[in-house]
């Protein structure tokens, strides 16, 4: 399952909060190749490990982002899973 652009409504009071959920994507630095990350923010579809330390710099980490650069693939792994989930 992927975290979605769509607002959610918290909270079984009646009152609900509406909090703001984005689609979160997880790459490299080094690579243009970007993977889906499953909603809890660990691992990628294709089950690579997401660190939970972000850095700026140049490194091999694989990171979570909100937004996506220009120019980038996706995984052709997670591509695949998320295609057979939808069938």
């Amino acid at each position: 399952m992927l975290v979605s652009d769509d607002s959610v409504t918290a909270g079984g009071n009646g009152r609900g909060s509406t909090r703001q959920v984005y689609a979160m994507y997880a790459m490299r630095v080094m690579t243009e190749i970007y993977h889906l990350v499953e909603s809890g923010g660990q691992h990628t579809l294709c089950g690579l490990r997401i660190s939970r330390l972000s850095s700026e710099r140049r490194s091999n980490t694989l990171q979570l982002v909100t937004e996506l650069p220009g120019n980038i693939t996706i995984c052709k792994h997670c591509e695949r899973i998320k295609n057979q989930d939808k069938g």
